[in-house]
């Protein structure tokens, strides 16, 4: 639930159709940076699952994960650390399966794209949005 305007609105159909992967931009299929070993110094992400790896740290409000690369990048975050609540982790207990690949196209993207193009977010969010379409 989300207030706006002081009203509060359920996310669950948006939240569905995230996890549907079906309104993901193209790039996310084939994004070069889904590995663990990156052209940079630090990456910012969120801290998948912590709930289950690190339940003292764990926040409802998420949790970033920082993954540090290079000795330019352990700089850097020696800079801001004390200013940061932290645990420091290993890459098995912040694994996430884009960490080691891109998200797999979902097989109904094009007709989900082409619906919404023909017939706007009301018909997405009733026939995308629904339980129907998950995951069995």
């Amino acid at each position: 639930m989300v207030q706006i305007n002081g009203d509060e609105i359920s996310l669950k159909e948006y939240v569905k159709i995230f996890y549907s992967k079906c309104a993901l931009r193209p790039s996310c299929y084939k994004c070069p940076y889904a590995a663990m070993e990156r052209k940079t110094d630090i990456t910012i992400g969120d801290f998948w699952h912590i709930e289950k790896t690190i339940p003292d740290f764990y926040d409802p409000q998420g949790t970033s994960l920082f993954l540090i690369h290079t000795e330019q990048g352990l700089v850097l975050f020696d800079r801001i650390k004390d200013n940061l609540e932290y645990r420091i982790s290993n890459t098995e207990e912040c694994w996430q399966i884009n960490l080691e690949r891109p998200t797999e196209k979902a097989p109904m993207r094009e007709q989900f794209w082409s619906d919404y193009q023909a017939k706007g977010i009301e018909f997405i969010m009733k026939k995308y949005g629904n339980d129907s379409l998950q995951k069995k």
